[in-house]
């Protein structure tokens, strides 16, 4: 992990850090390069590297919310420390359900390099604990009005 840690150590930037965002909405099997081998890649980033360095992980939905759910707990480092940015498919509900802090990053509302029709000043502001259009959401989710890591 040696040189791994020192390569996240110097793209942190200088201190004072406390977040590290290892990505994790682009990588997808293929050939020899297995679901399983990902979540483990992945696993070893967030535990081995940026743990190491005393940052807490940040990740986009796709590292924690993986099917089967046992890739997701693999890719997370098999702890509830990384904080989830559902952007996509994935909802808040989803993340907290799981143990873990959300950062809300909906596409539909949250991104500015789209058309400013598309995705205007009066959609970034929502209920992220209502139900999203297309989207369906687990059963016996916890609300979202209060943050479920105070």
């Amino acid at each position: 992990a040696g040189p791994v840690v020192a390569a996240a150590e110097a793209g942190a930037g200088p201190p004072p850090r406390r977040w590290f965002h290892v990505g994790g909405d682009e990588a997808h099997a293929m050939g020899r390069c297995t679901d399983s081998n990902i979540a483990g890649l992945e696993g070893f980033l967030v535990k081995d590297v940026v743990n190491s360095l005393g940052l807490t992980p940040v990740a986009w939905e796709e590292l924690r919310l993986k099917k089967p759910e046992e890739l997701g707990v693999v890719a997370v480092g098999g702890s509830t420390e990384t904080i989830v940015m559902p952007w996509r498919l994935g909802t808040v509900r989803r993340v907290i359900r799981r143990g873990h802090r959300a950062i809300a990053a909906n596409l539909e509302n949250h991104y500015l390099d789209s058309s400013y029709v598309q995705n205007s000043v009066n959609v970034f502001w929502y209920d992220i604990a209502a139900p999203r259009p297309g989207v369906r959401d687990e059963p016996d989710a916890p609300s979202c009005q209060q943050p479920a890591w105070d």
